[in-house]
Parts: structure tokens; C-alpha cells; sequence
């Protein structure tokens, strides 16, 4: 077994790209496109319907995500895991550390096992 440690060292918080942006461009054209199907004139009134609640669940996955303060951690403990798995495929259990805040460590344990019903 080889070094199995990963330290990110993001420059801009994260490798990976939030979906937030790509997400807000999506509803965004999903009303546009509403919009002026509308403006044309006799629309389908099932098929409107059908877009707003679209757009409404694209707005609340939108809002759930923007909400997930910790997102750019979550991203980095995502790369970092598909990072070491692609070192070593046996990695059966991470222990990560995450500072939060400067100074003093008071430090909470978090243990998350999907497999086990007593988890945290």
C-alpha cells in the first residue's frame, strides 16, 4: 500500500466547477423559452403548466445547492476521494480532517457508514 494522503491545495477553493451558474443559466433559458412561447400566442395551457413546474424544481434544486454552506468542501472531499481511489482501489474507509476556522482546535468526530445502522 502506497501513500494514501491527499492534501487539495485549491487556489480557487476547488477543482471542481459549482453547478450553481450552470444551474441559474438553465432556468434562466427554461423562462426565456417559456416566455416567448407564450408571447407567440394561444399557448397550450398543460404545456405551460408543465414548464413552470420545471422551472420550479430547478429553482428549488437551485436553492438547496446554494444553501449547502460547506459546498466547496464537499467538492474538495469528492476530488480527493476519486483522487485516492484511483490510487488504490482497496481504500475501503477515509478519515478526513477539516478546519473550519483559524485557531484553536476544538475538533467534532463526524462517522458517516452507510453499511451500519448506528452511523454518527
Amino acid at each position: 500500500m502506497g501513500n494514501n494522503n491527499y492534501t487539495p491545495v485549491p487556489q480557487n477553493h476547488t477543482s471542481k466547477i459549482s453547478p450553481l451558474p450552470l444551474l441559474d443559466e438553465m432556468i434562466r433559458d427554461h423562462e426565456i423559452s417559456l416566455r416567448y412561447y407564450i408571447e407567440k400566442g394561444n399557448p397550450n395551457e398543460s404545456y405551460v403548466r408543465k414548464q413552470n413546474d420545471t422551472i420550479s424544481k430547478l429553482c428549488t434544486v437551485y436553492n438547496f445547492i446554494e444553501d449547502l454552506t460547506h459546498l466547496e468542501y464537499y467538492l474538495l472531499i469528492e476530488d480527493a476521494i476519486n483522487t485516492l481511489l484511483r490510487k488504490d482501489s482497496e481504500i475501503s474507509v477515509f478519515n478526513i480532517e477539516i478546519k473550519v476556522k483559524k485557531g484553536f482546535e476544538n475538533i467534532a468526530k463526524i462517522t458517516l457508514n452507510p453499511f451500519d445502522n448506528e452511523a454518527i
